[in-house]
């Protein structure tokens, strides 16, 4: 667990209130994300990663926050990263007991139209001594590496869909290294946690490249179906997109739950498009109130 328990949650009754069941996916619009922007963006939310022991002060762990969302941004052209203020309900569920593993996790990240949830943290900062020049004129000189670790959930079956770690070291500047102070220089520290940001911000491209656009069905009244999909991820009117039901969840070893999509149930038609969400006319099907993913047709 990346993040500290938090013993209380403001605003606990508006996330409650984001019950929703759903997800939207479409293998025509997964293109290439380091190239040209694909016709239905995905979403991704990168939530707070934890800091550093020792580091506090320094605020390491959101300064890396704010470097993956920027690198995600640049790196993945077919990717909607989603800001702060979307992400704090998120954010707060996250910080407790249950984590990543609660179901109102994915209810909440359902409500924001997400295809996957970044988290991450600083497992540690060291210095250490290498050796440097080509012998008999080797010297020992002092260094650093810095070491960061992020996992990418799937937000549709609640699968880890990336757990990796990346490193950066570089040799420490001499006159730091004689100033005698036991924490690293500030600006070679932030310099790695950019490098290591960059490399494991492409690992998170490639996936996420791989992966179908995905929106979710938030509620539906009548005939009309409201997605938590809009005109952010490209979706217009006129789409006609199928409905599909549950499946039982398939239970990991450890206790995780699974989410599985059933078969087709019906066909819904976009008609009203807004900033993140869209209204949908149900054109065929029953039970409509029990689908859990819509796809294009």
């Amino acid at each position: 667990m990346f993040f500290k328990k938090a013993d209380t949650i403001v605003g606990v009754s508006l996330i409650l209130s984001l019950f929703i069941v759903g997800c939207a996916t479409s293998e025509k619009n997964r293109g290439d994300l380091s190239g040209a922007d694909t016709v239905w963006k995905k979403k991704i939310v990168v939530l707070p990663f934890a800091d550093l022991p020792g580091y506090e002060a320094e605020e390491l762990g959101l300064i890396a926050t704010r470097q993956f969302r920027q690198a995600l941004v640049k790196d993945c052209k077919g990717l909607v990263v989603e800001d702060e203020k979307r992400g704090r309900h998120l954010e707060a569920l996250v910080r407790t007991p249950e984590g990543m593993g609660s179901m109102q996790v994915t209810r909440v990240a359902r409500a924001l139209g997400l295809n996957a949830i970044l988290t991450g943290e600083l497992p540690a900062i060291k210095t250490f001594e290498q050796k440097e020049g080509i012998w008999p004129f080797r010297k020992i000189v002092p260094a650093v590496s810095l070491e960061l670790e992020v996992r990418l959930y799937d937000v549709e079956t609640r699968a880890i869909l990336l757990s990796e770690r990346a490193k950066a070291s570089t040799k420490i500047p001499e006159a730091l290294s004689q100033s005698g102070d036991q924490h690293c220089d500030f600006e070679v520290v932030t310099r790695l946690l950019q490098e290591a940001v960059h490399e494991l911000s492409r690992r998170v491209c490639g996936v996420m490249k791989e992966e179908p656009f995905k929106g979710y069905v938030i509620s539906l009244e009548g005939d009309k179906v409201e997605i938590s999909a809009g005109a952010d991820t490209g979706l217009h009117k006129g789409d006609v997109l199928k409905v599909f039901g549950w499946e039982p969840p398939l239970e990991g070893k450890d206790g995780q739950v699974f989410l599985i999509s059933g078969p087709c149930i019906g066909e819904i038609k976009v008609e009203e498009v807004f900033q993140h969400t869209s209204i949908a006319e149900v054109i065929s099907g029953v039970d409509l109130d029990k689908s859990n993913c819509v796809k294009a047709k």
